[in-house]
């Protein structure tokens, strides 16, 4: 796996780790989406949604790096 694979997995696996910390209530909910949402349950669907594609973006980046193997085309995951 090269630097920069590792690099963008780091990145990805640190928001992720950001966002369920969020969820878990283990970090506050003011300090993310600029603090303008205050109720619990749109930050709640926020927060699930952009875990959900931290976790998209992890697992095509595993899939690039073949250490998941995928039937896809090399060209669908490169765009």
């Amino acid at each position: 796996m090269k630097l920069s694979d590792r690099i963008a997995l780091g990145i990805v696996t640190g928001y992720s780790v950001f966002h369920v910390l969020i969820l878990i209530g283990a970090l506050p909910q003011n300090i993310v989406w600029g603090g303008k949402i205050i109720e619990p349950k749109t930050i709640l669907y926020l927060e699930f949604a952009a875990l959900f594609i931290m976790l998209f973006l992890g697992f095509l980046i595993l899939i690039k790096t073949k250490i998941v193997q995928w039937n896809w085309q090399v060209k669908t995951i490169n765009r």
